[in-house]
């Protein structure tokens, strides 16, 4: 099952030419970790961030994330609910029991009905939530948002 709609799949193709880095690219350009073990939504995630002109760096799994977040001390984490080794509640949670991360914005993707998904969020101390299939209107609300 594809995690976006025709017009998005349209987008994504057009974004693909951003997959060379860009000559600008940085420290200075604000980093964001996405995780999730589908790989079609790893690149609509990274390709759609890196448009609306942040790096991302990508995992596949919750205990690569955790190790990927405290690395690299990103602006914000997207993870997936549903992940092998640690899913993103697991990761939400350690984050959250970590004075330093106790401020990053963690935004949970996931399939599961929106108002369950926002109660199991708010009860890991998620920042926020996306519903799949992914909405790049939604995305970009919440990148503007919490990476303002």
């Amino acid at each position: 099952m594809c995690c976006f709609d025709s017009p998005q799949r349209e987008w994504l193709q057009l974004s693909l030419s951003l997959d060379t880095p860009l000559p600008f690219e940085s420290k200075l350009m604000p980093r964001v970790v996405i995780a999730d073990d589908d790989p079609e939504i790893l690149q609509f995630l990274s390709n759609a961030l890196k448009a609306f002109g942040h790096v991302a760096a990508t995992a596949s799994r919750g205990d690569e994330a955790l190790e990927t977040i405290r690395t690299l001390r990103p602006r914000a984490a997207f993870l997936d609910v549903l992940m092998p080794g640690l899913d993103g509640f697991e990761v939400c949670k350690a984050l959250r029991a970590d004075a330093s991360f106790a401020t990053l914005p963690v935004i949970l993707l996931s399939a599961i009905e929106a108002d369950r998904l926002a109660e199991m969020a708010a009860s890991v101390g998620a920042t926020d939530y996306l519903s799949k299939p992914l909405s790049l209107a939604d995305l970009r609300a919440r990148v503007n948002k919490y990476l303002a």
